[in-house]
């Protein structure tokens, strides 16, 4: 613990305070200053605590204290970093090296050479012979130590030459069971190298105590000994020392685990007979395929060589030695020449053994084992061979070609969206293919064996195509083999909608009533149908009506097959009202779907031309690429317009053509605004005569929340200097209208009596003070006409 001791000197400050007042007194006391102890300590550059005057007035428990580790022969630092209390010197007791370092010095150094843990030690900081009291503060160092002298860890290797024979590393342990230990054989004045490997700070000296060895001990980190005499030797050691080092001394036994064989030499007799051996084809002699070095052992291999090719095997020999080939071609092939050619003319996967005996004289017999494995084959030629299948039926195949057989011309009926599957099936190894499909719509490629195609198109004669081929080939030669196959596929239309009547049904002015269908229609006689048709006639002002007509001729029109006309054997007039209804199921398209029936439809009375311009009326053409919601030949005004409200051209939908007008208005009955949309003066003009006439509006309401109400068209004339007195108003009360339907477009029509007009012109007027109901007003309007009506008697 902390021991804390401040030294006054008292008679001193006897002698000062007499004759002081106790105020003097302690006016002096706050003049001495307090002794006010700093250290730090460092583990090299790196500062690891500094102590306070707070620490040491308030220690910690020594279980409490920091404990640094360090390894022997670590160095700590103290230093005295004091500057508060008038300090004159200090104090250091520090344990760790031998007997401990004491010093007065301001910064001391600690070098560790005691193993253990313990306390660093304490300091003593002193003030004496200034101009204050004397003082002085002795505190133990809050800090432990832990030094620890790094483990020994043996490490050798044996050596046999360049060949280790046993190597030991750092932390491995020596095997128990000398079963498991190395075993060196050599004749006598073998020699072993014996390596230290063991950390070489850790050691100082190192001993080899070899059993069979000239020397009982032999001293070194590297030692080569020498066995002369023979015998089996297993009792060695490696004995490892430090002494006087910078560690503490010590001395490590480690056994050997190797067993040296030390053998009497063999007296030689005649050097055993040796031959090389080449391998070459008879087409090339410098480059041998196989090879055996002589007095080595060959190595076992394997090679592949076309039926009809010849070997030629070569002896590499002194002179004298006698020769006996003996190769396998299926046979036994031998000769005592020493080039021996070998024709192979049989395919056999593995020919083996081959063999050549050498003899001479006063020597053994020696034989060389040739382990060379010889394949002999003949190169497969490429053939096609595949099957094809449809949808996902993989059982019965609609076409195939076996191998070996001639292909059948052959024609594969399929309908659109059918499936074949090719797969391949072909022989001679090739090592890739490629199928070229005529699907249709394209040529499609693989390389897959299986290969679906899907036929999309209709069509016929569409080709199959397999192009195979051989390349690098580990026996064959390159080879490629185009193939075309004789199938054909043909492709049959499919209808998988209904065939149904398309648009209006409209008159061409010239007695024939006409409606278009969805797809093309097959031939039919007319007798066939003509009672699935029933024409109603009905014209209210000449007090007419004929509910069903008489029909003399139903065709397909002559230029145009997705086209059927009407007959009737007595005339009309497009001021009647003509409805058609369709309910049998003998006219179908030509892929034998039944037109649709239909029920009573108005026909579009078009057999008398418009007076107003076609495009300007449809509202196909813009104003300018500048103003493109602005038709050609049309002025929009809108008077104080809120928010959203708009006329505009679009093109998103229409009734005829591709464009139609989109109004959008928040009108209300009692207000006085006025919205106008009307023909251009110097774009748009028109003249008639005096006459009946009909007017007729294409309406689209797209939903329930818009208001259906009056729309107000008024004709009249771009120049009153010429056309007098013309005016002409055409309320359209939508309301009225029976056919009205949200979400289509419905096609409404008025009787109307005009003057002679020269410069025709229509004006659209949207009052609020005109409306009935209140609220949106959202419509499409489209296809603008004025026809002349031919009255019927």
């Amino acid at each position: 613990m902390k021991q804390f001791r401040l030294s006054l000197f008292i008679l001193s400050c006897l002698f000062f305070f007499v004759g002081c007042t106790k105020e003097d007194q302690e006016q002096v006391e706050d003049l001495i200053p307090e002794l006010s102890p700093v250290y730090e300590v460092y583990q090299g550059e790196e500062k690891i605590m500094t102590v306070t005057l707070e620490d040491i007035l308030n220690p910690t428990e020594q279980e409490d204290w920091e404990v640094i580790q360090l390894v022997y022969g670590d160095t700590l630092t103290f230093k005295d970093v004091t500057t508060e209390g008038d300090p004159t010197g200090r104090s250091w007791a520090l344990n760790g090296n031998g007997d401990g370092v004491t010093s007065t010095e301001n910064e001391v150094s600690v070098i560790y050479n005691v193993e253990g843990e313990y306390a660093a030690g304490e300091v003593t900081f002193i003030r004496e012979g200034s101009d204050y009291p004397d003082a002085s503060i002795q505190t133990e160092i809050p800090l432990k130590v832990s030094v620890v002298v790094p483990e020994l860890l043996p490490a050798f290797k044996v050596m046999l030459g360049e060949t280790v024979v046993y190597e030991l590393k750092e932390g491995e342990t020596i095997p128990e069971n000398k079963e498991e230990w190395a075993t060196v054989e050599f004749e006598q004045g073998g020699e072993l190298s014996f390596i230290n490997t063991t950390n070489g700070d850790l050691y100082t000296s190192t001993y080899w105590l070899m059993e069979g060895a000239e020397e009982d001990s032999t001293k070194g980190n590297e030692a080569m000994i020498q066995f002369n005499t023979a015998g089996e030797y297993a009792d060695h050691q490696i004995v490892i020392e430090r002494k006087e080092g910078m560690y503490p001394d010590l001395t490590v036994n480690v056994i050997v685990p190797v067993v040296v064989k030390v053998t009497e030499p063999v007296e030689e007799g005649p050097a055993p007979l040796t031959a090389g051996v080449k391998v070459y084809l008879s087409t090339d002699l410098e480059n041998a395929i196989y090879t055996i070095d002589a007095g080595n052992e060959g190595s076992s291999e394997k090679i592949a060589i076309e039926n009809g090719t010849s070997l030629v095997f070569m002896a590499e020999v002194e002179e004298g030695i006698e020769l006996l080939w003996a190769v396998n071609n299926g046979s036994e092939q031998t000769s005592s020449a020493s080039s021996f050619e070998v024709a192979f003319e049989e395919d056999n996967a593995s020919l083996t053994p081959h063999t050549l005996t050498l003899s001479k004289e006063g020597h053994d017999t020696e034989e060389v084992e040739i382990p060379l494995t010889i394949e002999v084959f003949t190169t497969e030629d490429l053939q096609v061979a595949f099957t094809v299948y449809k949808n996902e039926d993989m059982s019965n195949a609609v076409h195939s070609l076996a191998l070996g057989e001639e292909e059948v011309a052959n024609v594969l009926e399929l309908e659109e969206g059918d499936k074949l599957t090719f797969v391949d099936q072909s022989a001679g190894e090739a090592t890739s293919r490629t199928w070229t499909i005529n699907n249709g719509v394209e040529n499609v490629t693989s390389q897959e064996a299986t290969f679906e195609v899907e036929y999309s198109a209709a069509g016929s004669d569409f080709g199959i195509a397999l192009m195979l081929e051989r390349k690098d080939h580990e026996k064959y030669e390159d080879a490629t083999l185009d193939f075309t196959s004789l199938a054909k596929v043909n492709v049959a239309e499919v209808q998988n909608e209904a065939t149904e009547k398309q648009g209006k049904i409209m008159d061409n002015g010239s007695g024939v009533i006409y409606f278009e269908t969805t797809h093309e229609i097959a031939a039919f006689t007319s007798s066939e149908v003509v009672n699935d048709f029933t024409i109603s006639i009905e014209n209210i002002e000449a007090n007419y009506s004929n509910a069903s007509a008489t029909i003399s001729e139903v065709k397909v029109a002559d230029n145009n097959n997705k086209m059927i006309e009407i007959y009737l054997v007595e005339n009309f007039y497009n001021s009647d009202d003509i409805t058609v209804a369709y309910s049998g199921n003998k006219i179908q398209s030509v892929l034998d779907v039944p037109l649709s029936t239909f029920d009573a439809e108005q026909v579009e009375m078009n057999g008398v031309m418009s007076y107003l311009d076609e495009e300007m009326s449809d509202f196909e053409l813009i104003k300018s690429d500048e103003e493109p919601l602005s038709p050609l030949g049309w002025f929009i005004s809108l008077k104080n317009p809120k928010e959203g409200e708009s006329i505009e051209r679009v093109t998103t939908n229409s009734s005829k053509g591709n464009a139609s007008m989109h109004f959008k208005f928040d009108l209300s009955s009692s207000s006085n605004r006025a919205h106008k949309f009307s023909t251009s003066k110097n774009v748009f003009n028109f003249s008639v005569e005096e006459g009946e006439y009909e007017i007729s509006i294409d309406i689209f309401v797209p939903q329930a929340t818009s208001a259906l109400d009056i729309i107000r068209t008024n004709i009249s004339t771009n120049d009153d200097a010429v056309d007098q007195d013309v005016y002409v108003n055409v309320p359209w009360d939508l309301s009225e209208y029976p056919q009205m339907k949200y979400g289509e477009w419905v096609t409404l029509r008025q009787r109307i009596t005009m003057k002679k007009i020269i410069y025709g012109a229509i004006n659209m007027n949207f009052k609020e003070g005109d409306m009935k109901l209140d609220g949106l007003h959202d419509f499409y309007m489209d296809n603008i006409q004025i026809r002349k009506v031919e009255a019927r008697q």
